[in-house]
């Protein structure tokens, strides 16, 4: 984990005080973290996950992707599932 923690930093092109500041952390807890020697808790996972929309099962175990993927919501099939006739279909 402390390796993709700074694959991603790295990848934001930020600095260790950088990241910290935007996660609620000191430079030296970052570096505390990319160094291996204090696993971070289950809190600062959710807030580099939230805060950089990182794939939790990456940054815990390497699962790609690295980012989440978002959710697509289509309308098509929201409408049909409510009960929308072909003309309100082709309407929208």
């Amino acid at each position: 984990m402390n390796s993709r923690l700074k694959i991603l930093r790295k990848y934001l092109k930020l600095t260790q005080p950088e990241f910290g500041k935007l996660c609620g952390k000191s430079r030296d807890a970052i570096a505390t973290y990319e160094s291996g020697r204090v696993v971070p808790d289950d809190a600062f996972f959710k807030v580099v996950c939230l805060t950089f929309n990182v794939n939790e099962e990456w940054l815990r175990n390497g699962t790609e992707p690295m980012f989440a993927q978002p959710t697509t919501f289509s309308l098509d099939d929201f409408a049909k599932a409510k009960g929308a006739t072909p003309l309100e279909l082709k309407i929208m």
